[in-house]
């Protein structure tokens, strides 16, 4: 899709940013993509750092591989062999951190476990396949994750085991498939949530837990519990452990996002450190460029669409990440489109990256408007200075800082709404209200705003400036 955004990126007279440099980790504590510059690698990136090791069980020990999940778009994966008997042994990897992390025996422990899985079936036919676990041979402490014969996803500790439904969605052998699991300790019982290729799969019996389970002593291992047992017998990719629960949508998104990129437009790379680092810039309203893509926090109507979706609309992507129906959010994106020339009043400004001025709005979503006190001449901003066309709003998480003038001074009238909790950096002319015909300019009690030798000021016949009662207002200047 070639997107159009509802927000600008202005450079020369105009120029903005609010992005993250890097990628954020917050709370992923785990992360193996088993590459490093089309090397095979155990190093971690998440923010426990260290490096993975291999553990050689019954003679079999993981090994890289280069069969991948192509939405993924790395160059190796990690192979887990088994042997079939009665506890299917088979060599681990052993996570850093010590036996200290994600121990899950206090309430409100929180984690979340994301990887893609091109499982073979069970080594023996009957027994569980684990993924990831840090439980003990007698399975009195710890916990462990994983697949039972029937390829029903389990989570299980101490004190109980939680399985999905037997007419639920099933893991299929020979193939990649993207597994996940939401997991929140509690005393009276956690109620896990697993997915499988982007779906919530329902849960046999109660679904809960009987209660926490105890504490193991043993580090954490991708495959077996014990570090010996009940080896996965498949591979791995893309594994991540964030440690706290990822909401429902950012679950799915795990499967989502990457999938329908490839899919639409042949894109990978969406792996989880870099969904982890779109989650960052939603939660922040704010943005973040991935490749050729820049993806904005923004409202939308997302009726027909479920949380955690990743669509696409007319020339808009979408990943669906909170509220609902018409009052829903996420991130947009769309491919870059190059620069385009925009004309605002008797200013001309480059564009750069995505704009869209439609339907009389125009949005700024996480970025940082500033305009130099220098712009001079026809590119001054002056009568009429920056035109918007009626009932338009600026909205998510800005700041606006203008050097010479933001002005309404249109002939026509128009609503401008500074959403709640913005700052307004005015200098030298300051906001000034001059159209004929009426122009109003509300501010909200939570918004402030520093003038610099500027004045606040309504010179038209029918306009008004609405400052609500307990305005913040520094430097001088009136009203």
């Amino acid at each position: 899709m070639k997107t159009s955004l509802p927000a600008l990126f202005l450079a020369t007279a105009f120029a903005f940013a609010m992005s993250f440099s890097g990628v954020a980790h917050a709370d992923l504590a785990y992360y193996l993509p088993f590459s490093s510059g089309g090397n095979a690698s155990l190093s971690n990136l998440g923010t426990i750092g260290g490096n993975g090791t291999t553990t050689t069980v019954a003679t079999l020990t993981p090994t890289a591989s280069t069969d991948v999940p192509l939405v993924i778009g790395d160059s190796h994966s990690y192979n887990f062999p088994a042997n079939a008997e009665s506890s299917p042994r088979g060599g681990v990897v052993v996570l850093p951190g010590g036996n200290s992390t994600f121990r899950m025996n206090t309430t409100g422990d929180q984690m979340t476990i994301s990887t893609w899985i091109n499982w073979n079936g069970s080594a023996n036919g009957t027994a569980t396949s684990y993924i990831v676990s840090n439980m003990n041979a007698s399975q009195n402490q710890g916990w462990a994750f994983g697949i039972n014969s029937s390829g029903r996803l389990r989570i299980q500790n101490s004190v109980g085991t939680v399985t999905t439904a037997a007419n639920a969605t099933v893991l299929t052998t020979g193939s990649w498939n993207h597994v996940a699991l939401r997991y929140t300790a509690g005393p009276g019982g956690v109620e896990p949530t697993f997915y499988i290729n982007g779906e919530l799969i329902s849960r046999g019996g109660t679904g809960f837990f009987g209660g926490l389970g105890t504490a193991s002593t043993q580090t954490t291992r991708l495959s077996t519990i014990d570090g010996t047992f009940f080896a996965l017998n498949g591979k791995l990719d893309d594994f991540a452990m964030w440690d706290n629960t990822l909401s429902q949508a950012k679950a799915r998104a795990l499967y989502t996002t990457p999938t329908a990129l490839y899919n639409s437009e042949s894109i990978n790379g969406y792996n989880a450190e870099v969904m982890n680092s779109l989650f960052t810039a939603y939660d922040a309203l704010g943005s973040q460029t991935v490749g050729g893509l820049t993806w904005l926090y923004t409202t939308f109507d997302g009726t027909g669409y479920s949380l955690g979706d990743t669509y696409s609309v007319g020339d808009n992507n979408y990943i669906y990440l909170g509220g609902n129906g018409t009052s829903a959010s996420g991130l947009i994106a769309g491919p870059n489109t190059g620069n385009a020339t925009v004309t605002l009043g008797n200013g001309t400004f480059i564009v750069t990256n995505r704009a869209e001025l439609g339907t009389g709005t125009l949005q700024l979503s996480g970025v940082n408007l500033q305009a130099s006190a220098n712009m001079t001449g026809s590119n001054a901003l002056t009568n009429p200075t920056w035109q918007l066309a009626a009932n338009s709003q600026i909205s998510g998480n800005n700041s606006i800082q203008l050097g010479t003038h933001i002005g309404m001074d249109s002939d026509f009238s128009l609503t401008n709404t500074l959403a709640a909790g913005r700052e307004l950096v005015l200098g030298a002319i300051g906001l000034s209200s001059n159209a004929s015909t009426g122009v109003t300019m509300t501010l909200n009690s939570t918004n402030s705003i520093t003038i610099i030798n500027g004045v606040i000021s309504n010179n038209g016949t029918g306009g008004s400036d609405s400052l609500a009662s307990g305005l913040t207002i520094t430097g001088s200047g009136g009203n």
